[in-house]
């Protein structure tokens, strides 16, 4: 029977054994197809009992109230299948739903209303009619829900104005010290460094026209546009009462179940109690037949909790952990508009009933508000009046290297032009440079000097763009081309190291050429890793026979503390920057080849005392750290066919306070001595992230003005 039913494609399921007989489950089509199954088997069938909905409706056939009421069920779910029970908008952020949905009220588009009469088109344009900052809006019916999608603009867009701009100066709107201006439009007043009160001028809107003779005959007024940066101090306090008090819940509580069709609401039970304090809780369901069909029919419960209040007091720890997290939080939206924190001075005070943070920061932000301009009436001349020329000239540049000299959106192009105050014009591969003939003579240097490096096959970058310009307004002779072409190595994925600016470039002529070279100036100035590539340099090409890589092993104002392994261990910590530079320069596998066989030794300073380097490139890191002891023990370690390299930062000490550098007083020591060299690479020289380049500036005008007031405060004190 079973090989049978199977040969003719009947489907059997649920085969078990019952006595003597099995039971099994068969379709009803499978059930036709049993007659000759059964006559060839001699096998006799009965039937225990049937599923379906067939058979559901010929077992209940009499019952006309049951087919009656789920007849009058799906004609309710038909008629609520007609109305529209949910708006549903999604997307909108600075709008609520509840006042998109009040205006849609007033357009006569509102729960309950009949499906054929929402018009989606009419909804979409009476959005974007309303509201100016919704860019985007769908409108679609789904089962009984109206969904409304919409899409707003987070971007602040400047409206064209119906008249003609008035024309505006720049004034502070707070006291303190410029720390950076840039200008679009207008004449800047003010200097990084200068200090300003709240009022003063900043950027004028009035600009002068000279003629040859340098006098003023006129005035151009324009809207001043500038991005002006200030540090100032802002003053913080905080206070907190120590006292609180607690909600304690009871356990009594009062419950109201209600059910709600639209407005109308059916409840049973109450919740009024006459508790002294008491808090609400409503849950509240709406019913649905899937995810779309939503009925407007829901149920919920409303519930009264009573608690009672408990005098508490908070802990230090709680109190401190508080203002610590309001006082972040502050800083945290100073930094999302764009505000600098540099100091803080904010300390929390904590008394018996009453905790108070208070203190100042120090910032740097951004600074300035429109002013109308002062318009001022120059008697013109009637003879031999002259006017100021615009120079006109053109370059050309290959249009294969536009991109690359121009940058991203004509990034670089708009540098170019607002450091200079010129016009570039770029078509078929040809520049028109418009503007004074100085500026202009400057912007074509520049951009010769920037298309040379891109035919040179390099990738160019806002530092070699900031580097181009600084060069040419400083009338430096050699060129960023010239500084390129000196390639020192390769490192193990084939890329050129070579300095990029005009001091690097110096540092490794001076590397080349003397015994002793001091590598001094600020982090990210390559002082270390370009000194690594030149003594690799000389190890591969047999001018030394061996490397030795050695720093003063001291923590960088932190105690590390006990440090677990052996010695080599202990001191890797300190030494992990020159590793990291050898790996990348020769590859981990040959440093280590060549470490084994004592040719290339990374070692802490303290391990130099005794010896007597030999044919040997020597590079002394983080100098600052030493002692005088020190240093004087290290240049005399020197011996015949050795070149040295010290580098350091002697604003970067680590040492305990009151220790005198080695690195200061070698530098006084052995100035004037031949065959050693001392190099100063400044910011400008700065080849990491461009704000690297501005922090190292900024501490630097920070110290410069440090010691100025610490120099007035002491000739105040001997007076």
């Amino acid at each position: 029977f079973l090989n049978l039913c199977r040969n003719r494609g009947i489907l059997l399921w649920g085969l078990s054994p019952h006595g003597r007989d099995y039971e099994m489950y068969i379709s009803i089509r499978g059930f036709r197809k049993l007659k000759p199954v059964l006559k060839k088997t001699k096998t006799k069938v009965t039937i225990e009992e049937r599923f379906g909905l067939p058979f559901f409706f010929h077992k209940y056939r009499k019952r006309k109230m049951f087919f009656c009421g789920a007849a009058g069920c799906v004609m309710i779910v038909y008629l609520l299948s007609l109305f529209i029970w949910n708006i549903h908008i999604d997307g909108n952020q600075t709008r609520t739903d509840e006042t998109i949905l009040a205006f849609l009220e007033e357009k006569n588009t509102v729960h309950g209303m009949l499906r054929k009469d929402v018009d989606c088109e009419q909804i979409v344009k009476d959005i974007r009619q309303q509201f100016d900052d919704i860019i985007w809006v769908s409108a679609y019916v789904k089962g009984t829900r109206l969904m409304i999608q919409v899409k707003e603009n987070s971007d602040t867009i400047t409206m064209p104005a119906t008249e003609m701009e008035k024309p505006s100066d720049i004034v502070a709107d707070k006291d303190g010290v410029v720390t950076e201006i840039i200008t679009r439009k207008g004449v800047p007043l003010v200097h990084a460094g200068d200090a300003v009160k709240k009022g003063d001028l900043l950027v004028s809107g009035r600009v002068e026209v000279l003629n040859d003779s340098k006098e003023v005959i006129g005035y151009q007024y324009q809207t001043a546009d500038a991005d002006i940066f200030v540090q100032t101090v802002c003053p913080y306090e905080e206070k907190m009462e120590r006292a609180y008090e607690k909600k304690i819940y009871t356990e009594k509580e009062r419950r109201k179940y209600y059910l709600k069709w639209n407005d109308i609401k059916v409840s049973v039970g109450t919740t009024k109690n006459q508790y002294q304090h008491a808090e609400r809780l409503t849950e509240e369901y709406r019913w649905t037949l899937g995810e779309h069909f939503v009925l407007p029919v829901s149920h919920g419960m409303e519930r009264e909790r009573e608690y009672r209040l408990q005098k508490k007091l908070y802990g230090k720890e709680e109190v401190q952990t508080m203002l610590s997290e309001n006082f972040h939080r502050f800083c945290g939206e100073l930094e999302k508009k764009g505000v600098q924190i540099l100091e803080n001075n904010v300390k929390i005070h904590i008394g018996q009933n009453l905790a108070t943070a208070k203190g100042t920061l120090t910032l740097i932000e951004p600074a300035g508000e429109q002013r109308e301009t002062e318009i001022i009436e120059v008697e013109q001349k009637t003879e031999g009046e002259q006017y100021m020329s615009i120079l006109e000239e053109i370059i050309e540049i290959p249009v294969e290297h536009e991109q690359n000299v121009f940058g991203q959106f004509d990034a670089f192009a708009k540098k170019i032009e607002r450091t200079l105050h010129v016009t570039l014009i770029a078509r078929d591969g040809k520049v028109k440079i418009l503007g004074d003939a100085a500026r202009v003579s400057q912007a074509k240097r520049t951009l010769t000097q920037l298309t040379a490096l891109s035919e040179r096959g390099i990738t160019i970058t806002e530092q070699n763009v900031d580097y181009a310009l600084s060069l040419v307004l400083e009338d430096q002779e050699a060129g960023i081309v010239e500084i390129d072409k000196d390639i020192i190595c390769h490192t193990l994925q084939g890329k050129p190291i070579k300095p990029k600016t005009l001091g690097q470039k110096k540092y490794v002529d001076a590397i080349r050429d003397q015994m002793i070279v001091f590598g001094l100036g600020p982090a990210g100035t390559g002082k270390t890793y370009l000194a690594m590539a030149m003594a690799i340099t000389a190890f591969k090409n047999n001018e030394v026979g061996r490397i030795i890589l050695t720093r003063p092993a001291i923590e960088a104002g932190e105690k590390l503390g006990f440090l677990p392994g052996d010695l080599q261990s202990k001191i890797d910590p300190y030494l992990r920057p020159l590793y990291d530079a050898l790996y990348q320069i020769m590859g981990a596998e040959s440093f280590l080849k060549n470490s084994e066989k004592g040719l290339i030794e990374v070692a802490p300073l303290a391990y130099m005392r005794g010896r007597t380097l030999d044919n040997a490139f020597i590079i002394l890191d983080e100098a600052q750290n030493t002692t005088p002891a020190q240093m004087k023990m290290f240049l005399t370690r020197i011996g015949f066919g050795s070149k040295v390299v010290i580098t350091g930062d002697s604003t970067q000490k680590d040492l305990p306070a009151g220790t005198t550098s080695g690195l200061d007083v070698a530098v006084n020591v052995v100035k004037n001595l031949e065959d050693i060299s001392i190099c100063r690479l400044t910011s400008k020289d700065v080849v990491r992230h461009p704000l690297v380049q501005k922090i190292v500036k900024a501490y630097e005008e920070y110290e410069k003005k440090s010691s100025a007031k610490n120099i007035g405060k002491e000739r105040r004190r001997k007076k």
